[in-house]
């Protein structure tokens, strides 16, 4: 899966299990579904490219374990407009507000 460069997880499950996208070294954007409450410990391990994550659920609503996420700007879905790391969107686009 080195060439993955996105992904979107919209299963209905509340855990990205331990290295579930490990060595994707290609991926630069993922968006992770509105079910998915848990981003498990080393999820993203080797993912050098990924500079943004967009999360369906709330802020505050999502307990990320990933480390290797402590660099990557994380983004979440908001309806309406707001200040900061949101977005939302615009005729099937990802839209940062």
């Amino acid at each position: 899966m080195a060439s993955l460069q996105s992904a979107t997880i919209n299963a209905n499950v509340d855990k990205l299990v331990d290295s579930a996208f490990q060595s994707c070294t290609s991926l630069t954007e993922v968006v992770i579904g509105a079910h998915i409450t848990t981003i498990g410990q080393y999820v993203f391990n080797g993912c050098r490219s990924l500079k943004e994550i967009f999360i369906m659920n709330s802020e505050g609503n999502v307990t990320i374990n990933d480390t290797n996420l402590d660099n990557v700007t994380k983004y979440y879905y908001s309806k309406e407009e707001k200040e900061g790391n949101y977005w939302h969107y615009v005729d099937g686009v990802i839209t940062k507000w």
